[in-house]
């Protein structure tokens, strides 16, 4: 098992959970990356509110 951080909803800090999750299982063709440290920027925390309401394509 490896660890999260989930928004399940929009919110603030408060809908953020800190859960184990499955690893990913990469398919054919695939790579999967060891994360050490991920930024959070000005925009993410729009879009976990629910203020930023662009889909994006992946």
């Amino acid at each position: 098992m490896t660890h999260a951080i989930v928004a399940r909803q929009a919110g603030g800090p408060e809908v953020l959970e800190y859960t184990e999750v499955e690893p990913p299982v990469p398919g054919p063709g695939q790579l999967l990356f060891r994360v050490g440290a991920a930024g959070v920027n000005f925009i993410d925390t729009y879009k976990r509110s629910g203020t930023y309401k662009v889909s994006y394509p992946f």
